[in-house]
């Protein structure tokens, strides 16, 4: 029975004297350190040990021989055939005569290569995990849905509550989001209306200040599906977002004037139309006479002091856009209908002030085409169209003057 289940065994098994030496080594063992069974069993153990884990293992070893201990249980490294190391968990027993003297030990030795690697691997990954959100700005939470409780990592403490501050609970982490924003959704994805959901939103941090902040979650379930915990990480994005914001102004800005080109001005439109409500199309008169007599820098001098009196007086919320060469376009979005006489004639007034150019006074006048939104219905290109009708009547009528859209 000793033989069959010695032989048989699925973890290594030694039979080893006391001058160290394998006595008797099973198929499994040989096999782990890549040997034959009688090649094996002509070394000692000493022989196929780490260099760096011998001395703990000759402790032990001489422990059992001094009769101290009657067994022992290492961790240590063994040296295969092709060079190579494998990861051992050894067990030793001793058997001892009628006297209590050693007379034989009993190892088994089971390979445990693969689960130091996972442990490495899994180690690495928590130190690289670790690295990360010192670094970062924000860190993991956990909602558990049960009871309601919401409990901070110490990094996303250290970015809302300050070095040393103290975690705060759910009630007060989202009373600190501003008002105008989406606060967690810890109600929709704990239902299971979501298992997943990505949130953005300022937050008012230690400083004070607001910061924008990007918040992952997950939903958890228990063995039988049902929502249990809701897991997520908030990280803040105040830079990205500003240099977004940075990006998305300078693609939609007129390098010329500053103010909104084409494409800004379609995207404002694109917005709730109901913010907006007519729209002012403005034409230089005569504009390429000033390229011809002066160059294309005085012109380019023109449509920038043109750009700045148009915008100085529109009312506080409307936009302002350079459509391309000498065409401006005014959105009216600020609140409150707009008395479109007033505008136009503050326009025109502004707009035929003399211009200076190499130290000359050049007089400009302007056309100007108003298109007032007739139903909720129309859209932007429709008053566009009514407006420049309206601007090329005012032309017609002999330039430096404004038309209302039908």
């Amino acid at each position: 029975m000793f033989n069959g289940a010695f032989h048989s065994a699925v973890i290594g098994m030694a039979l080893v004297g006391l001058d160290g030496g394998l006595k008797r080594v099973n198929p499994s063992f040989a096999q782990m350190l890549g040997y034959e069974v009688a090649e094996l069993e002509q070394l000692g153990f000493q022989a196929v040990t780490h260099a760096d884990d011998l001395d703990s293992d000759l402790e032990l070893f001489e422990a059992v021989l001094r009769g101290e201990i009657d067994h022992y249980r290492l961790e240590k490294r063994y040296l295969r055939r092709d060079g190579g190391t494998m990861h051992g968990m050894l067990s030793v027993s001793v058997v001892r005569d009628g006297d209590g003297a050693a007379e034989l030990f009993v190892s088994q030795i089971e390979d445990v290569t693969q689960q130091k690697a996972a442990e490495r691997s899994a180690r690495e990954d928590a130190e690289r995990l670790e690295l990360a959100l010192e670094v970062l700005d924000g860190g993991p939470w956990q909602y558990d849905i049960a009871s309601k409780r919401f409990t901070m990592s110490p990094y996303l403490t250290r970015f809302v509550c300050g070095e040393g501050g103290e975690p705060i609970g759910n009630e007060e982490f989202l009373a600190r989001i501003h008002p105008d924003d989406r606060a967690l959704d810890f109600d929709a994805v704990g239902m299971g209306v979501q298992d997943r959901s990505v949130g953005y939103f300022r937050i008012r941090i230690h400083t004070g200040e607001y910061r924008w902040v990007r918040s992952t979650c997950k939903l958890l379930r228990d063995a039988a599906g049902r929502p249990e915990t809701i897991v997520g990480v908030s990280v803040d994005i105040t830079d990205e977002r500003h240099r977004q914001a940075r990006l998305q102004a300078e693609a939609e800005s007129d390098a010329l004037t500053g103010l909104l080109n084409r494409r800004g001005f379609e995207r404002r439109t694109a917005g709730d139309p109901a913010r907006w409500h007519g729209v002012v199309v403005i034409d230089l008169d005569r504009f390429k006479q000033v390229n011809d007599d002066y160059g294309h820098a005085a012109g380019d001098k023109v449509l920038r002091e043109a750009g700045k009196r148009i915008a100085a007086n529109v009312r506080k919320g409307d936009a302002v856009a350079r459509l391309g060469g000498d065409e401006f376009a005014v959105l009216l979005t600020a609140d409150g209908p707009c008395d479109c006489h007033a505008l136009a004639d503050r326009m025109l007034q502004a707009l035929h002030r003399p211009y200076m150019l190499d130290g000359t006074p050049y007089d400009f006048s302007a056309s100007i085409g108003i298109a007032s939104r007739n139903h909720e219905d129309e859209g932007v290109d429709a008053l566009l169209v009514r407006a420049d009708a309206a601007l090329y009547e005012a032309k017609r009528a002999g330039r430096a003057a404004w038309r209302m859209a039908a």
